[in-house]
């Protein structure tokens, strides 16, 4: 098989010479951008020529700023809701006891709170849990429901 490329138009043989060269013209560029005099500017002063006259003329008056006033304060509105019904509860109790030594107080015997009947805890569920009505009202809940923030809708 004969070779395509030519020994003396190789570009890769050079590569380091190219590569230095670069540097050089970049530092040249570098230090000529940053030594490079400036002008004088025109309308520009020196300060350290400026007399102390000149410090009258830029005297600049305090200014007051007066606070914002301060802001109202509403009162709250009191409104009196009168009682629709008066509930009045009769009770049957007669409290007038008499105590005697012979008198016995028996106990109040109640009936115990019935126990409630607790589901058994299951290790491992038979039937997964889903939405009502399935996976496509569970999109259409999604669709109706979710609203996306601006941004996101323009981003895609």
């Amino acid at each position: 098989m004969e070779t395509k490329k030519k020994p003396e138009v190789d570009l890769n043989r050079k590569k380091g010479l190219f590569f230095n060269i670069g540097l050089v013209v970049t530092l040249a560029l570098m230090i000529m951008a940053f030594e490079w005099p400036r002008g004088t500017g025109g309308d520009q002063f020196d300060i350290a020529k400026i007399s102390d006259d000149f410090e009258d003329l830029l005297e600049i008056p305090p200014t007051e700023i007066p606070p914002p006033p301060p802001p109202k304060i509403q009162q709250p509105e009191i409104i009196e809701i009168p009682d629709d019904e008066e509930i009045e509860e009769e009770l049957d109790l007669d409290l007038d006891v008499d105590i005697t030594e012979e008198t016995v107080i028996t106990d109040i015997v109640m009936d115990a709170p019935a126990e409630e009947e607790t589901d058994q805890i299951f290790m491992i569920v038979e039937e997964q849990a889903s939405f009502p009505g399935g996976w496509d009202k569970w999109y259409e809940f999604l669709g109706e429901n979710i609203k996306y923030p601006a941004q996101a809708r323009r981003m895609g």
